[in-house]
């Protein structure tokens, strides 16, 4: 007897995370409780559990079945509880002692989970909503296709994997989540659901500017200031530049405006600049330099750091295809150089990279005056 009251003193002790767990008789009356209640539901005044699922209207499991061969397994299942707006897992199974029944009670608050799995359903429609939409916006005749190097059908062909893959990843995280009792594991898994998440939310971004991009009017141009439209988007950046503790310096020359689309010469500018903090070394402050110069025939943007660098022998062919991440450590969709190459395209111009992995990368853009 005292090693039966020892094995159920010690089952009590080693609750998980948002776990209650209770030992109850076989008329449901409750004969201990575990000390660290992490579970939100009131219990207090009940001194019987059946009286209490009957007063969250649900419906009482007869205990006396649950011995039997065909339930030896207990009941389990999921309520929602209206007063402290939680989802609950509950399960039931029996203990048999020596004299009597004595059944063991856990249960778990699975909010979290229900909200990651909510989460998700609304990314992955949101997503779809955003292809459906943008899609339509896209002639995709064969010049389109075969256009620019065929860029478009790379881009799809990115897209479809950084689609698919990110939503295949959740199904089975969250099954995997709802399976496990582990919670070591499951906080694992909420973190990977929130990986994936993240995945989608950098597609869809990266597609819906991808879309934008070729759908602006190449005509709707104006005569743009370069340091005006540079400082607008460290602006933009601001939260970014302090978070790395980035340094930045400004060399514009006094140069000339630029004819070009604001909005696409934005985005240039912008992916730019997110890409030189995003890859920021680790192993020394980080220093960005904007400048500027011209010559009879063209303006020359160059953006230079010394982040951790490209490593051009290995990477060379690749750095502007979409959807090619080289540092997979680094959060983002590997749209960033892609989409500053294709804007530049569009316009006649040029774009060069010199770089010396964890050392240095300066990206010069050219545009015809």
């Amino acid at each position: 007897m005292i090693e039966i009251q020892t094995t159920i003193k010690n089952l009590l002790q080693t609750n998980f995370e948002d776990e209650e767990k209770i030992l109850i008789d076989s008329d449901g009356f409750i004969l201990s409780r575990s000390e660290n209640n992490n579970s939100k539901l009131n219990l207090n005044n009940h001194e019987n559990f059946l009286e209490f699922l009957v007063s969250k209207d649900l419906t009482v499991p007869n205990l006396s079945t649950l011995n039997s061969t065909e339930k030896k397994g207990g009941v389990d299942f999921e309520f929602f509880d209206k007063k402290d707006g939680n989802s609950y897992r509950l399960m039931i199974a029996p203990l048999d002692s020596e004299d009597h029944s004595i059944y063991l009670v856990q249960i778990f608050n699975v909010s979290k989970i229900k909200s990651a799995i909510q989460k998700y359903s609304d990314r992955k429609k949101s997503v779809e909503n955003e292809m459906l939409l943008r899609t339509k916006e896209i002639i995709l005749t064969e010049e389109a296709m075969s256009g620019d190097g065929g860029f478009l059908k790379n881009f799809l062909r990115g897209l479809r994997h950084d689609l698919i893959s990110p939503i295949t990843q959740l199904k089975e995280i969250i099954a995997f989540y709802k399976k496990t009792d582990d919670p070591v594991k499951k906080q694992q898994s909420e973190e990977f659901i929130d990986l994936s998440l993240n995945k989608l939310t950098n597609t869809a971004n990266g597609f819906s500017e991808f879309v934008d991009l070729h759908i602006i009017k190449e005509e709707n141009k104006e005569q743009l200031n370069i340091e005006s439209i540079c400082k607008e988007v460290c602006n933009l950046l601001k939260e970014e530049i302090e978070n790395s503790k980035a340094t930045l310096s400004f060399n514009f020359n006094n140069t000339s405006p630029l004819h070009f689309n604001k909005k696409m010469f934005t985005s240039l500018v912008y992916n730019l600049l997110s890409n030189a903090i995003k890859f920021k070394s680790d192993l020394r402050p980080l220093e960005i330099e904007i400048r500027t110069s011209e010559n009879e025939n063209e303006i020359m943007l160059e953006v230079l750091d010394n982040g951790i660098g490209i490593n051009l022998e290995k990477y060379k062919k690749v750095i502007f295809e979409p959807f090619k991440r080289l540092n997979v450590d680094r959060s983002g969709a590997g749209i960033g150089l892609s989409l500053v190459k294709n804007i530049v395209d569009k316009n006649d111009g040029s774009i060069h990279v010199n770089s010396k992995y964890d050392d240095h990368t300066v990206l010069k853009v050219k545009f015809n005056k």
